[in-house]
């Protein structure tokens, strides 16, 4: 899952880097792992790397860490500071995770949030408003911090779950290169296409893992790994069974105001364990649990021996994906057809997101518009349907006398 929380308020993303991101944590618990800037707006400036906490202070204020200068033209006091893009393993890969005896997990996860930022970045924009325009343009640049957190926040006290995650904290700013400055970004679209960016994230993490000897199964929103028993990733689930339970005390379904709700009710991380304590916890949780006694858990997660799932071919993905789109409208955006054609393809390693990309961008029988920064599109068979029914209503003008 992928998260997008605006911060408006440069007291908040200070506080947020002193009390959840400093680097004395890292050191103090094994938790967490120092954080690092990453993206060409950070190479532009020379100081891609480590984070410090000038200089993420600094660029909360929209100042140069380098010169010490105002980092963009426009400062205002209700600016937005920037946003935190985070993202979530599925339960089973956590588990799995803090459980192993090697980072091997955490690095397929890292390098596919990386991969994923970089898509985002790709994407990036700024606002035009000289000479009389008023238009968006794209930059492809962008700065942000990465920390990798391994626990969830804490519920009525007891040890926090083990929960592989990431914040981005991507700072609002960007290079203009027309204008050769730097510039305010504009995220609205970002935000519009996060469900695009976050099938991206799932298909790029589940072809790392299975190239890693693990097996996938889809779910409805993400995948999970086969072999880890329910009742295990029940367990380590009570950040999520909380949120539930206040959700429907409140009668809250919408998405957005669940993920609201789950900012609002997290309690503070907990310090002074170590990670070799909470593993030592968290086993004996699972001990306790009893798992072998019904026969599971005593089964490869790993390199275990199954059948090869389906040859798939980047056509299937994007019929496949196209079919359920344009059921029920005419008109679609391009990225919520990826979205439906990458996630379609999760479990399946034969196939990756290029190969689905490209062949959506080759597919003639899809019709593409520009509008503005957006791509609508519709399909030949559509089309032919909708022009169907206009002269149908055509053909009927005049046949009957009016009530």
């Amino acid at each position: 899952m992928i998260r997008m929380v605006q911060s408006s308020s440069a007291g908040q993303a200070r506080e947020y880097f002193n009390s959840s991101l400093r680097r004395s944590d890292y050191y103090l618990n094994g938790q967490e792992r120092p954080g690092n800037l990453c993206g060409r707006v950070a190479e532009r400036l020379g100081i891609a790397g480590p984070v410090t906490k000038n200089t993420f202070q600094a660029l909360c204020e929209h100042i140069n860490p380098v010169s010490g200068q105002s980092l963009t033209p426009r400062k205002t006091e209700n600016r937005t500071v920037g946003y935190d893009i985070n993202f979530h393993c599925p339960n089973s890969l956590s588990i799995l995770h803090v459980l192993s005896q090697d980072d091997h997990i955490l690095d397929a996860f890292q390098a596919s949030v990386q991969e994923t930022m970089q898509a985002i970045e790709e994407d990036a924009q700024t606002r035009v408003r000289k000479q009389g325009k008023d238009e968006d343009r794209l930059t492809g640049e962008l700065i942000w911090t990465d920390f990798i957190h391994q626990t969830a926040r804490p519920v009525d006290g007891i040890v926090p779950d083990p929960h592989l995650h990431a914040h981005c904290f991507v700072f609002n700013v960007t290079w203009d290169a027309v204008e050769n400055e730097f510039k305010a970004g504009q995220f609205r679209d970002i935000k519009r296409d996060m469900p695009y960016y976050q099938a991206r994230f799932h298909k790029i993490l589940s072809d790392k893992l299975i190239t890693l000897g693990y097996r996938i199964r889809r779910t409805p929103t993400a995948f999970e790994i086969e072999g880890v028993p329910e009742r295990i990733v029940d367990l380590f689930s009570k950040r999520t069974n909380e949120i539930g339970r206040i959700a429907r005390e409140l009668g809250v379904t919408d998405p957005a105001q669940l993920d609201q709700l789950g900012a609002r009710t997290r309690a503070k991380k907990q310090k002074g364990l170590t990670m070799t304590q909470l593993k030592e916890a968290w086993r004996k949780h699972i001990h306790s649990l009893c798992m072998n006694d019904r026969g599971e858990g005593d089964q490869l997660i790993r390199h275990a021996p199954y059948q090869e799932p389906p040859y798939l071919i980047p056509h299937a993905c994007v019929s496949h994906a196209t079919s359920l789109r344009f059921e029920r409208a005419s008109v679609m955006q391009d990225r919520r057809i990826l979205e439906t054609a990458y996630r379609n393809s999760i479990g399946n390693a034969t196939v990756n997101i290029d190969q689905i990309t490209h062949n959506f961008e080759a597919d003639q029988r899809i019709l593409k518009i520009k509008d503005g920064a957006k791509t609508l599109c519709t399909t030949k068979e559509v089309l032919a349907e909708e022009q169907q029914m206009v002269t149908l209503a055509r053909h009927g003008q005049g046949t009957l006398l009016p009530l």
